[in-house]
């Protein structure tokens, strides 16, 4: 992205892996990751010193069941995978003063193997925005 961004001189518009980076930016967009992620998403927004006013989420495995964590294995490499429970998830964001603006169900679907009782139905897209009172905290 940063090199899109160079090659087309667009400089407000900037991409990073790095936690710590993102410090001051407007919107974090994260697709496919979450879980991958040890720590809890909210805690992580929850740390930088100046919150993003829109958080938008992609293909997050989230179900209404207890959260769990399971192996990915895509025969070449296996990483644990992390499942939240969706309300869990939402409710954790609006503790941190953002609102809910838009969510949609993805047709991805996740089945455990090891365990039959464990099967994601969809994965989730979000928009959060922060709410103003709470904007720059």
């Amino acid at each position: 992205g940063n090199n899109l961004a160079a090659e087309k001189g667009e400089h407000q518009l900037r991409f990073t892996i790095d936690r710590a980076a993102a410090d001051d930016a407007d919107v974090c967009f994260t697709a496919g990751a979450l879980q991958y992620i040890e720590e809890p998403f909210a805690d992580i927004i929850a740390r930088l010193p100046r919150r993003p006013r829109h958080i938008l989420l992609n293909r997050v495995p989230l179900w209404d069941g207890d959260p769990f964590i399971t192996l990915q294995n895509n025969g070449a490499w296996t990483v644990p995978y992390k499942i939240d429970n969706r309300e869990q998830f939402v409710q954790s964001l609006l503790a941190l003063g953002y609102d809910l603006i838009d969510h949609w169900r993805t047709s991805r679907t996740l089945q455990v193997l090891t365990s039959p009782g464990h099967f994601v139905e969809n994965y989730h897209g979000m928009y959060f925005r922060l709410d103003e009172s709470h904007e720059r905290e």
